[in-house]
């Protein structure tokens, strides 16, 4: 008797020529391989009963698949090979001595000039003030005392942390704002570290026309939801009116200026019919033409109930739409990455990349370790959890303080700790969720349709790519 991995996963699926493929994967290792229809049907024999009677599979196909790890000769021994390379990963600085540098925020302030019905920090957006010079400078002390364990851990000097720059809106055009800001970027680019900024854009022509900015600020991240007929009904001005044009023309004036810009749209069931207008706006405007430009189109998350209940919620759903829309509109591939649904990310590495898919048993930065500086002298871990005391991981402000209990919270919640998370399939590729979410729910258990998501991926490569299968 065999035993099949309990992370293996049988897909069929049919090309538009009228071919039948079988497909075994394997979501720990990220590894897929296509069969015939005995071998599958013992795998499903597997599935369905916890072992392979010997003779359902040639010596030769035996070998071949105990080789690559769907089959195993114990049955206990995969829980064991998993918990010893669980073992090989790191705490906090462990991973960012890995990464040569740690990841931090700065929040300059919650608060914002657009009322966009989907943000997190809606409720929140006025219940704090602007980061001050005194705050800036005991973060900054901060992570350099930071990156000096990391520096040990690693062995080496001169380690980079990753510097964000976000809000509330971190380019709002107050005095207080542009002073502390221009502070930030000041001492920041005094150390030689880099740092991005992600920003709704409005301000971008003020921001260029006065350089605003250094060299040191490596990418701005701003966001269109759509077209202009359908942005403006989302990202809106406090009071309601439109904040398009005046967007795309700070795009317009921070590409000529050599800045390199990312474009995200917050994608949901609202606009995603429109994604091609917006990627026909980009190519008639020229902004594809610019080596400093990208663009990609990513699920609204929502972790707080802040949508209502009148939309699906459900990301396979969304996804299902979106690829839609890409067959009927291919162009949309020319401007978009399509980014954050783990699932489809999940199969097009291994099937389209050739890159294997490495078991993730931390969900993000949150549970990495990336340490937030708010104007309330809290440290968040969680960009989403900026504002609310109860989840803050400790203070820099009036001293450097980490509460190792509330830091265990997040640091240690990772897919092997969590009991309900022991016998899925794909809690390797999940890594047991969004930890904010699970958190904010009863029970703690959230999980994501990203299985679904991967038989929707496989259908979509069959249909529109089939050369992958020959």
């Amino acid at each position: 008797m065999l035993y099949p991995s309990k992370y293996n996963h049988l897909t069929r699926i049919n090309t538009p020529d009228g071919q039948s493929f079988r497909i075994v994967s394997n979501l720990f290792f990220g590894s897929s391989n296509i069969v015939n229809e005995s071998v599958f049907n013992a795998f499903k024999v597997g599935e369905n009963t916890g072992g392979i009677p010997d003779d359902l599979l040639s010596e030769d196909a035996n070998s071949y698949f105990l080789e690559r790890f769907l089959l195993r000769e114990n049955k206990h021994e995969e829980e064991q090979m998993i918990t010893e390379t669980a073992g090989t990963y790191g705490n906090r600085d462990q991973i960012a001595a890995g990464l040569h540098g740690g990841q931090y925020g700065f929040i300059t302030s919650l608060f914002c000039n657009l009322d966009c019905p989907y943000c997190f920090q809606k409720s929140k957006a006025d219940s704090c003030g602007f980061l001050s010079k005194n705050q800036i400078d005991l973060g900054l002390s901060a992570i350099e005392k930071s990156e000096q364990h990391v520096e040990k851990i690693a062995s080496v000097s001169n380690t980079i942390p990753k510097i964000s720059i976000t809000g509330g809106e971190p380019l709002l055009h107050s005095k207080t704002n542009l002073e502390s800001l221009g502070y930030l970027v000041e001492q920041i680019s005094a150390r030689n570290w880099p740092f991005n900024i992600t920003t709704n854009g409005t301000e971008l022509d003020y921001f260029v026309e006065h350089n605003k900015l250094t060299s040191r600020c490596r990418n701005i991240q701003v966001t269109l939801d759509g077209p202009k007929e359908v942005h403006d009904t989302r990202r809106y001005f406090r009071g309601g009116s439109p904040s398009f044009d005046r967007i795309v023309s700070g795009v317009d004036s921070a590409l000529s200026a050599g800045w390199k810009i990312t474009l995200r749209v917050n994608l949901d069931m609202n606009n995603v019919s429109s994604l091609h207008k917006l990627a026909e706006f980009i190519e008639l405007r020229g902004w594809n033409t610019f080596e400093n430009f990208s663009a990609y189109a990513s699920p609204v998350t929502d972790h707080g109930e802040i949508m209502g209940h009148d939309e699906p919620k459900d990301e396979a759903d969304l996804l299902e739409h979106t690829l839609a829309e890409i067959e009927v509109h291919p162009q949309i591939t020319n401007i978009f990455d399509i980014k954050h649904f783990r699932g489809f990310n999940y199969v097009k590495q291994m099937l389209v990349d050739k890159r294997p898919r490495y078991p993730v048993i931390f969900r993000c930065e949150a549970v990495t370790g990336m340490y937030i500086f708010d104007p309330n002298g809290d440290v968040h871990v969680c960009l989403e959890s900026v504002g609310n005391s109860n989840l803050r991981i400790g203070r820099y402000d009036p001293e450097w303080k980490i509460d190792q209990l509330a830091f265990d919270k997040w640091a240690k919640r990772n897919v092997l700790q969590l009991e309900y998370c022991r016998d899925c399939k794909i809690r390797f590729v999940c890594a047991g969720g969004c930890a904010l979410e699970s958190f904010n729910k009863k029970g703690g258990e959230y999980c994501m349709p990203f299985l679904r998501e991967m038989d929707i991926a496989w259908d979509y490569f069959a249909r529109n790519n089939p050369e992958l299968f020959d």
